[in-house]
């Protein structure tokens, strides 16, 4: 029996998907793997990209990987290319985690990561990207603190973070982090050939107005004084 998700994020890993049975399938949200690197492409990108649109998914935004070995204009221009400036009902959201070989290397000491430049490629990424679209970043703690220097100029753009783990409450972050949407884990949706990560978001308590803060101090002060 598939899982309903509200919100998954796909790529030409799940293979073909049939996006009227996911749409069916309760998914809202759905984020969609695009550019890659400054080059390249998700090889499925084009065909679910118009398939969300196509289907009715509410919210069809974009991810996509970025690398250490490419300029920061580069990868902007190549997002440019593949996107043509249509970012769905946005954000976009900037990949930011190591490959699987670039890990080995570093384990092998045959790879030195320079989080000072790798962070100062990012930042002129993500302040390219900022005049067309809103930018979210998705990453992990892990990968985030090995990779970058932890600015304090990208706070506000951490809003998506990996931390694959369904028994816990939130995801595991550094102090003074924030959240809003959370990769937890895989499940099996319907429309769709292989597993698919899935997401939940973070849901917030209203913010209180001054207003409405002193409404209820007023009216806290008369319970004390009728009781």
């Amino acid at each position: 029996m598939a899982t309903p998700a509200l919100c998954i994020d796909v790529s030409t890993f799940q293979g073909a998907i049939d996006w009227q049975k996911v749409r069916a399938a309760g998914v809202s949200r759905v984020i969609i793997r695009g550019p890659i690197y400054d080059h390249w492409v998700d090889d499925r990108f084009a065909e679910n990209w118009a398939g969300a649109r196509a289907a009715g998914i509410p919210r069809h935004e974009i991810y996509g990987d970025v690398s250490r070995l490419a300029s920061a204009h580069a990868q902007f221009l190549n997002i440019l290319k593949w996107t043509g400036g249509d970012f769905g009902t946005g954000p976009y959201h900037p990949d930011i985690e190591r490959t699987n070989d670039e890990r080995k290397a570093i384990v092998a000491g045959t790879l030195i990561w320079d989080k000072v430049a790798y962070t100062a490629m990012l930042h002129e990424l993500v302040t390219a990207l900022a005049a067309v679209v809103t930018v979210e970043l998705y990453t992990s703690r892990n990968e985030w603190l090995a990779m970058t220097t932890d600015p304090d100029w990208a706070r506000p753009m951490l809003h998506w973070l990996a931390h694959y783990n369904s028994h816990i409450s939130e995801p595991d972050r550094p102090d003074g982090w924030d959240w809003d949407l959370w990769q937890y884990g895989q499940a099996q949706v319907d429309g769709i050939e292989h597993p698919v990560d899935v997401n939940r978001e973070h849901v917030k308590a209203p913010a209180v107005s001054e207003a409405d803060r002193a409404m209820a101090d007023l009216l806290e002060l008369e319970g004390l004084l009728e009781s």
